[in-house]
């Protein structure tokens, strides 16, 4: 697999683990429950770290996903975790991530989705 390939299927498969860890925190909610807080946080971390990671090339091919904010959120989580803003956090889940997994699953071969 080639190397975008890769870190596209990344993105892919942490972005969905992000919602599941979401949804599975109810009835709760995210706000509540620490250990689904620290998965999404580090499931979005692997989300960001895999974009930083994808060649401009493919970047420039790709432009209605938002490098730039994805890989600035995965800084936000790692060098500022102290001070990561939930509600951010559970919009980025809402309306964000749904519509970057659409855009990956027609990036990524069927094949290669685990």
């Amino acid at each position: 697999m080639r190397r975008d390939e890769s870190y596209l299927l990344d993105m892919l498969l942490r972005s969905r683990d992000a919602l599941r860890f979401a949804k599975e925190a109810e009835p709760l909610g995210l706000g509540e429950n620490t250990m689904a807080q620290f998965a999404v946080l580090h499931a979005l971390q692997i989300v960001g770290e895999a974009a930083g990671g994808v060649s401009e090339e493919a970047r420039s091919a790709n432009p209605g996903i938002p490098w730039v904010e994805i890989v600035g959120m995965r800084h936000r989580i790692v060098h500022d975790y102290g001070r990561v803003n939930m509600e951010v956090v559970r919009q980025v889940l809402e309306r964000d991530l749904p519509a970057l997994i659409l855009q990956l699953e027609d990036l990524v071969p069927p094949d290669d989705e685990a």
